[in-house]
């Protein structure tokens, strides 16, 4: 995983390697999206707390970690609102595949 440098923001501008997904595993997937990502460790969170802060409002997603192991992300709002949106479609979803039933 990519450690996150301690000065600088992220540039929303710059290009973002796409992922070749042909005959990949999830979890191939996932170990390559985890890559890309920032990572830091729990232990430096509050030190770094202004900096992650205009990261994170500036798109970069961030990965924290626990002895090296992935614990939470810390994502935009924008981000984490889709993805409050795309549960309750799975849910309403849900509700009328049962109602069909």
């Amino acid at each position: 995983m990519t450690t996150m440098p301690k000065s600088g923001i992220h540039d929303p501008s710059a290009p973002v390697p796409i992922a070749d997904i042909r005959g990949k595993s999830i979890e191939e997937l996932m170990a390559e999206m985890r890559e890309r990502l920032a990572t830091v460790p729990l232990s430096e969170i509050l030190e770094r707390a202004a900096d992650l802060r205009k990261r994170v409002g500036c798109g970069e997603r961030v990965i924290v970690e626990r002895r090296g192991k992935p614990l939470f992300a810390l994502v935009p709002i924008e981000d984490a609102e889709y993805m409050e949106l795309r549960e309750d479609m799975r849910v309403d979803h849900r509700k009328n595949v049962y109602r069909d039933l």
